[in-house]
């Protein structure tokens, strides 16, 4: 019996060793490779491909205004612009018809992917890339599908309906996605509440608990995560908060299956059909969205869940042909995040859990305590460091409040872990569920970068 607890403790120790090596080279790589892309003496943003912005709605009329005065401050000129409403059972539509000044139009749909019935087609008689398409409730996927389908634009782009982008967002990706070999791409995504409701690029780390973990979260999942994934081609999620595909791959592929996580399931069927053809998915650094993040534990504790939940369902779902086609997504999916982040924390848990039943072991638990302070408080600076790279700074009081959060993010750390556990279990017996996110409706506006293109985080 000893012998095999002895084996056991091995093994866990074993995963969460493995799981703080592949932290520490998510910490370092990005340091070194990831810089602001330099512009080109000879760029012409009439020649910048063409972008499709499809934006599904269902009951958003608390956020559609915001969105769309976002999409007034872009300064890019070929893209336009789709709204879906998915069936809303609130005053969706009629705040899209009072804003946009809609009119009935036919347009031709010149893809074939399934989709619900569409009740009607609209134009906008205050701009004239806006169009809204009104169907019965189908689901995000399903909204999607019939975008697509009536698209016009090179480049098809996933937003929710709370995304703000950032004026320069489409010019900067657009030179990521002029390069043919690239067939999709992710955005970095900012908490919204941390912006100046007047100016979202001022910045503040003064807000309350949950969102500040949630932004330290974001900044090292997109600065480090995203950035190591992107250099090696191994991008498992292009977030569907702002995501860009080639419409004709994406035709080519099927569109976007109805699951749980239709933002990983669509990237693993773009990585399943461009990987054996030379192809690459990219991440955008300087292509800047925003968006709400929840604001209450149960709606965090839902969204996370559902993540997990998607994670361990496109494990299932695209382990096969990954593994006949094989690559770094492939371990990436399979030994990364399906292996070391689902299978970690039942080891680190078990590790803790053994510890404290067995007192003269507890030293142990002390031991993994001060390695995810210690890894998470440099994975922090690291991408501080980073975004300070990227012409954002904060202030020294921010700077401060960043610290005391590394240390106190210990808790939110083993919260993580529970719900990793909970996710993973709970896709075996209720794998459908869904919780949407409660919006907060307030009204954000995006404007202009500073001359020196350097967003000075307030205090």
């Amino acid at each position: 019996m000893k012998n095999y607890m002895t084996e056991i403790e091995l093994c866990e120790y074993m995963i969460f060793g493995l799981s703080v090596g592949i932290s520490l080279v998510y910490l370092l790589v990005p340091i070194f490779a990831l810089r602001p892309r330099q512009e080109s003496p000879s760029s012409d943003l009439t020649k910048n491909v063409g972008i499709s912005l499809l934006i599904p709605c269902f009951n958003e009329e608390t956020t559609v205004e915001t969105t769309i005065e976002g999409l007034r401050q872009l300064n890019y000129s070929n893209f336009e612009v789709i709204f879906i409403n998915d069936g809303s059972e609130d005053d969706t539509f009629i705040q899209l018809q009072n804003l946009l000044k809609l009119i009935r139009c036919d347009r031709v749909e010149t893809a074939s992917l399934p989709h619900a019935e569409i009740r009607g087609i609209y134009e906008s008689q205050v701009f004239s890339n806006i169009t809204v398409i009104d169907k019965l409730n189908g689901g995000k996927a399903d909204s999607l599908n019939t975008a697509i389908c009536y698209a016009q634009k090179e480049i098809v782009v996933s937003l929710d309906a709370d995304s703000v982008l950032a004026p320069d967002a489409l010019t900067q990706a657009s030179k990521g996605m002029s390069n043919k070999n690239v067939i999709a791409g992710g955005g970095f995504v900012r908490v919204l509440q941390g912006s100046s409701p007047q100016c979202l690029t001022k910045y503040s780390f003064k807000l309350p608990f949950i969102l500040k973990l949630q932004t330290l979260e974001y900044l090292r999942g997109f600065f480090l995560y995203k950035a190591v994934m992107g250099s090696i081609n191994g991008i498992l999620v292009i977030p569907g908060v702002f995501g860009l595909f080639r419409r004709d791959v994406m035709i080519e592929v099927g569109g976007y299956t109805k699951t749980i996580g239709e933002d990983m399931d669509i990237t693993l069927k773009f990585h399943e059909w461009g990987v054996p053809r030379g192809h690459r998915i990219e991440f955008f650094p300087e292509s800047i969205c925003y968006t709400e993040c929840p604001e209450n534990w149960k709606d965090l504790y839902n969204q996370r869940i559902r993540w997990q939940k998607s994670l361990v369902d496109c494990v299932k779902l695209h382990w096969k042909p990954l593994v006949l086609h094989p690559s770094w997504v492939t371990f990436v999916l399979l030994l990364d995040s399906g292996f070391v982040n689902t299978f970690g924390p039942f080891s680190t848990l078990g590790i803790i859990m053994w510890a404290l039943l067995w007192i003269h072991k507890v030293n142990l638990t002390h031991f993994t305590i001060i390695v995810w302070v210690l890894v998470g408080l440099l994975q922090t600076i690291s991408a501080l460091y980073i975004n300070r790279r990227f012409g954002a700074r904060y202030s020294t009081k921010d700077a401060a409040r960043i610290f005391v959060m590394c240390l106190l993010e210990i808790l939110y750390r083993l919260w993580n872990l529970y719900v990793i556990v909970i996710g993973t279990l709970g896709y075996f017996y209720n794998r459908n569920s869904w919780n949407k996110v409660q919006r907060t409706g307030r009204k954000y506006y995006s404007t202009a970068r500073d001359k020196d293109n350097e967003a000075v985080i307030g205090e």
